[in-house]
């Protein structure tokens, strides 16, 4: 009987374990749900499931976005700048975003650990098409209830697979076991904060504020590490500081596949979502700053690039 709530162990292969049995007082018996979990997870272990109604369910979080409002302000921002900056559109822009993002506490249901957005969204979808077409007994509502419910089988499926790959990958690596912890951590208590862990000096750095100063010491130093490597650009490179396209910018748009916001908070969706006068306007920005740091075709140009 795994107690899913706190893990107190741990264990590598073919290693011996410790198995966490929780125990039922007489007295509160009558108080007490178990139940046989429905997956094994490709384990010959079956998961016993014991929950006491006075400990209230971990309150897991699904992040929404209004995009309609955001593009909107974000286009009266572009019209209403007369010379636009890259720092203070982007600063902007993740005001914008913030003001129109909110997490929704998922309630009276005992969620799965892998329950992602994307299964929250298609869920519910699938939830309203089968009752419009309940009621309508039409085909195009039962074609579009089929479509919901496949998408939601899709996902459903893809975010346990992935999560439970993950969690089982267990090794004798620090950093793999590290990792194991953040997810555990992160589904018990939402307000922990995923990060990476960095091996430095023989010793493993945790410190998500350590580590950016470490991050910053090695590329400030002028250490061996740190190596110039001289770029002599030919005279009859016609390629060299040609202006960028406005198709070139929207194909690499288009063509993009990372979703996951960076450091300004803004994804690709924001930039998919734009017109074509607020994309020139990007690219305006862009070519500025190219121009900015172009070079010159008859100048040796050093950069520096960690081995690493």
């Amino acid at each position: 009987m795994l107690n899913t709530s706190a893990p107190t162990h741990i264990s590598n292969p073919h290693t011996s374990s410790i198995i966490d049995l929780t125990l039922c007082s007489a007295s509160i018996y009558n108080e007490i749900d178990c139940y046989v979990f429905d997956c094994t997870f490709e384990s010959d272990h079956i998961p016993i499931v014991i929950s006491w109604s006075k400990f209230q369910n971990t309150t897991r979080s699904i992040k929404t976005i209004n995009w309609k409002p955001i593009i909107t302000k974000s286009i009266e921002i572009f019209n209403t700048t007369s010379q636009p900056n890259i720092d203070l559109i982007t600063h902007q822009i993740s005001r914008t975003i913030s003001a129109h993002t909110s997490n929704k506490i998922l309630v009276d249901k005992d969620y799965p650990s892998w329950w992602n957005a994307a299964c929250h969204n298609f869920s519910h979808l699938k939830k309203l098409a089968w009752n419009k077409a309940r009621r309508s007994i039409a085909t195009t509502e039962w074609i579009k209830y089929k479509k919901y419910r496949s998408k939601f089988k899709f996902h459903f499926k893809k975010a346990k697979e992935n999560y439970w790959d993950s969690i089982s990958q267990i090794s004798r690596n620090p950093r793999m076991f590290f990792k194991i912890l953040n997810k555990l951590s992160s589904h018990t208590n939402p307000n922990v904060k995923y990060h990476e862990i960095i091996f430095h000096n023989n010793r493993y750095v945790t410190n998500p504020i350590t580590q950016s100063n470490l991050f910053a010491n090695h590329f400030s130093s002028y250490s061996h590490e740190v190596q110039p490597i001289p770029l002599d650009y030919s005279t009859e490179n016609e390629f060299l500081n040609r202006n960028i396209e406005f198709w070139e910018l929207k194909r690499a748009i288009s063509k993009t596949k990372n979703s996951t916001p960076g450091a300004d908070n803004i994804p690709s969706i924001w930039f998919k979502n734009l017109d074509d006068a607020s994309l020139l306007k990007i690219l305006g920005m862009l070519q500025q700053q190219l121009d900015f740091f172009c070079s010159s075709q008859s100048l040796e140009t050093h950069y520096h690039y960690p081995n690493s």
